[in-house]
């Protein structure tokens, strides 16, 4: 049997992982900073890098859900066997996902290494 290679496999799920991490920090430090200028704080003008706090004006459009609401007044009763009947026809596509999980039998095979050597 052929295997990916595992420094790939390893890295992919290394990198996965940095990736989530380094949003999560990013969301939180997004919300202090945009905070920090509400309150009147100033950005710092010695560093590399500037920021500056402004708006965007933005209307939120939900097309599904406004096409969803005139099918609704359209159809009345037979939208949801509408609904099905679309969700049913569509045609399915497979997606590839990867995954990245812990391996549980690593840490046995690693500590079984360890003690033979």
């Amino acid at each position: 049997m052929k295997y990916l290679d595992q420094e790939q496999v390893t890295r992919y799920a290394q990198i996965a992982a940095e990736i989530k991490k380094l949003e999560e920090q990013k969301s939180v430090l997004r919300e202090e900073l945009i905070a920090g200028f509400k309150e009147g704080l100033k950005c710092p003008s010695r560093g590399p890098y500037l920021l500056t706090l402004t708006y965007q004006e933005r209307r939120t459009i939900s097309w599904k859900d406004e096409f969803v609401k005139l099918a609704k007044d359209q159809l009345g009763k037979a939208w949801r066997k509408y609904q099905l009947s679309i969700e049913n026809e569509a045609p399915v596509v497979h997606t590839p996902m990867l995954l990245p999980a812990v391996n549980p039998d690593y840490e046995a095979e690693a500590m079984a290494k360890r003690g033979a050597a």
